[in-house]
């Protein structure tokens, strides 16, 4: 099965997204699920754009933002700890 090229960008900024958020959160102390919420938000404001604009909305590209950022905050915080990068917080 192949994956559309809309949906392979969709799942590549959602990851990015996830990665950013997370590290962020996990080096500062905070909740590594923050990275999970800030791809789900981005996914949503860009079909909330697509629908009031000259775009399409498609919960597909939804799910496709959103589902990859799971990864980040399942992986980082144990990366971190067996890398010995303290958290700051």
């Amino acid at each position: 099965m192949m994956i559309p090229k809309d949906k392979k960008k969709h799942m590549a900024v959602g990851f990015v997204i996830s990665f950013a958020v997370t590290a962020v959160a996990v080096y500062l102390g905070g909740d590594p699920s923050s990275g999970l919420l800030a791809a789900a938000a981005a996914g949503a404001i860009k079909e909330v754009m697509d629908d009031n604009g000259p775009g399409q909305e498609d919960f597909m590209d939804f799910f496709a933002t959103a589902a990859p950022g799971v990864i980040p905050p399942l992986v980082l915080p144990w990366a971190f700890s067996a890398m010995g990068w303290a958290a700051r917080g």
